[in-house]
């Protein structure tokens, strides 16, 4: 469905709720909260050997235990799931989150580095680990980590993804992000494709540049934008990107309002290709390490042999 066409759609009660329930877009809250109090302590599925990590923040951590239910409930167990939090929400944390302590669940006071906290905390803290990212907001399928473990044991040094974006551009220079398509399915390890992190990325360990976990770079080059500093930080440490076959693209929100821009207050993803903040940030990486435009696009078809 088109952009124009979606808006149109979303606009009125019917439509939208049609939109939601015929494209899988959300859950029934209800049914899992059934599922939540009757959930069994007894593990059974087998536990691979992966780190799962996540953040949240503010009136999200009153959704969040849709989003752990899903990842606790999947046919191969991580071995632990963290979610990194700031001060304040940690602080604030529910009381029924706590519940899936017991399910491996981990909750850790972090510095407040924004979305940065999906990954960055984690992969500060076990370097060594596979760590695959998730979001606050979304409901997993039960095999959507089995999917990504699997890619992982056939492709060990590659950056395995539920969903990729095709990095576009024409004649020497970039398009503009809004211009960008996701790919629709399996693609081939490459430099172009960008890491939509969400939607379950598997990083092994020491993909990413050295640089990855400098904060005050990636807070001043990249503030609103993680996956693009994730991504530069893969092609400079020379670490292909792939999206896996199979992969679960269409993804289904536990609370579509917010994320369509139906509720007050806006998402990151709203915020940066709305106001075109995510070409700035693109740039400003490219920047800093001296690439210019034509440079990395000869990168992009050459492969990684000549990255520097």
């Amino acid at each position: 469905m088109n952009q124009k066409l979606r808006r149109i759609v979303l606009n009125y009660p019917i439509t939208r709720e049609l939109f939601f329930i015929i494209f899988h877009k959300k859950v029934n809250k209800k049914r899992i909260d059934k599922k939540i109090l009757s959930l069994s302590t007894s593990p059974v599925s087998e536990k691979v050997d992966v780190i799962v990590s996540l953040t949240s923040y503010g009136e999200r951590l009153n959704e969040l235990q849709y989003t752990l239910y899903s990842l606790v409930v999947q046919t191969v167990r991580p071995k632990k799931i963290i979610v990194n939090l700031a001060e304040k929400d940690f602080i604030a944390l529910p009381p029924l989150l706590k519940r899936f302590e017991q399910y491996g669940v981990e909750y850790r006071q972090t510095e407040d580095l924004k979305s940065y906290k999906k990954l960055i905390p984690t992969l500060q803290a076990y370097p060594e680990e596979c760590i695959v990212t998730a979001d606050d907001d979304l409901f997993y399928p039960k095999d959507w980590l089995e999917k990504l473990w699997k890619a992982h044991l056939k492709n060990p040094n590659i950056i395995v993804c539920h969903l990729t974006a095709k990095i576009a551009f024409a004649d020497g220079k970039l398009k503009p992000y809004s211009e960008w398509s996701f790919n629709k399915k399996k693609t081939v390890p490459s430099l172009k494709n960008l890491i939509l992190s969400g939607c379950g990325t598997l990083f092994p360990p020491n993909s990413l540049h050295v640089d990855a976990l400098k904060s005050e770079l990636f807070m001043n080059l990249s503030p609103f934008a993680d996956d693009i500093w994730d991504y530069f930080m893969a092609v400079l440490n020379r670490t292909k990107i792939m999206q896996i076959e199979k992969s679960y693209t269409n993804v289904k929100y536990v609370n579509p309002y917010r994320e369509y821009g139906l509720e007050c207050g806006k998402t990151l993803a709203q915020f940066n290709v709305g106001l075109e903040k995510n070409d700035e940030q693109f740039k400003n990486i490219l920047n800093h390490y001296d690439i210019n435009e034509a440079e990395f696009i000869k990168l992009l078809n050459a492969g990684c042999d000549n990255i520097c």
